[in-house]
């Protein structure tokens, strides 16, 4: 601005010097010196005349557009309706594939159920498992190993709701500047496990729907992958109390911003614990006691933010549920949502580079 103005006012200074015959310089680049023009160097020099009128200044070069903020990628998914018949529990799997044409690193998750859904659980498969579309209860792969289709996988736990409205943000700084989040590779192919239940008279048709959002594409963003362990040995007599657990090794230094457990409706508490770093009992780092007015299937969730994330002691992790079974046939680790259960434990971590787990005591992969 200040430029501008020295400008004008040099231009104005000259034209009335002109008119007056005069042959001062106006102050500053591109004025002549003081006494008049210089003599070309070999010629006679010329009587004075006036000063010609300067041309008018440049007007100023505009400033550079700013360059277009990062975008975002977004998408959103609903399961189609179904029959649900009064009474009736069960498990559907829908197959999808995300649209984006190149990697991105998701920052939330959001979901909306109608009534009927009873929780969902969203995966990333590493390749494609059934075409984009299908809805199926038969053979619906859950975490590891599809029975039959695709051979054996260790899917990404991406995310799970047990309520309408749940939501999950990915933390917006690793504790070095940078935010985390979950890969999802261009056109990744995805799993939504979404169990079912009509408790009423009538025929339903209920729907999930979950909504993606990324970082900003193209930002730096550090990598997070889940890490799940499965207890593999439950087995609850009839009309009997019993509880299952195991333990492995987690990534070296891993951080953990995330811990949940996932069991079926005969629950009575759920756990993931860590070693004493002083050699005493186990130290519990989430715990479920499920009280007979709880939502089994909602155990919550532990989230832990910069600068205090978890890193388990001795990068050792367990855990451990217990059950109450109230019918006349055994209780075993299953599938089956209205007959088996299941003991895991649900975590995201970072750094990471692909998804991680436990089978019993064996870490896969």
């Amino acid at each position: 601005m200040n430029d501008y103005i020295n400008t004008n006012a040099c231009r104005s200074a000259l034209l009335l010097i002109a008119s007056l015959a005069a042959l001062t310089a106006c102050g500053g680049g591109g004025g002549e010196s003081a006494g008049g023009s210089p003599p070309v160097t070999g010629a006679p020099s010329p009587s004075p005349s006036p000063s010609p009128s300067p041309a008018p200044a440049p007007a100023p070069a505009p400033a550079p557009a700013p360059a277009p903020a990062p975008t975002s990628f977004t998408f959103q998914v609903s399961s189609p309706a179904l029959d649900v018949q009064s009474g009736q529990e069960i498990v559907y799997c829908y197959f999808f594939s995300l649209p984006n044409t190149s990697e991105v690193f998701i920052k939330q998750w959001d979901a909306t159920f109608t009534p009927g859904i009873e929780r969902v659980v969203l995966f990333f498969p590493g390749t494609s498992m059934k075409p984009d579309g299908t809805m199926t209860s038969q053979d619906c792969p859950f975490w590891l190993t599809p029975s039959t289709s695709g051979g054996g996988q260790l899917m990404t736990w991406a995310f799970d709701a047990n309520k309408t409205g749940t939501q999950f943000v990915f933390p917006e700084d690793d504790g070095n500047g940078n935010p985390v989040g979950l890969s999802a590779k261009a056109g990744q192919p995805a799993v939504l496990w979404i169990h079912m239940f009509n408790p009423t008279t009538d025929v339903i048709r209920p729907s999930a729907s979950i909504a993606g959002t990324s970082w900003p594409i193209g930002s730096t963003v550090t990598r997070a992958d889940s890490f799940v362990t499965y207890v593999p040995y439950i087995t609850v007599p009839p009309k009997s109390a019993s509880f299952a657990y195991s333990a492995c090794s987690t990534p070296v230094g891993a951080k953990f911003f995330s811990l949940t457990t996932h069991t079926n409706r005969l629950v009575n508490f759920s756990e993931i614990y860590t070693d004493d770093p002083n050699g005493g009992l186990p130290v519990k780092e989430f715990l479920k006691q499920v009280a007979s007015t709880d939502n089994p299937l909602d155990p919550g969730v532990r989230r832990t933010d910069p600068p205090a994330f978890l890193t388990f002691n001795n990068d050792k992790v367990g855990t451990q549920c217990g059950f109450n079974n109230p019918n006349d046939f055994t209780v075993h680790a299953g599938n089956r949502v209205n007959v088996d259960e299941v003991c895991m434990g649900v975590m995201h971590f970072f750094p990471a580079t692909e998804p991680l787990g436990c089978y019993g005591t064996v870490q896969i992969p």
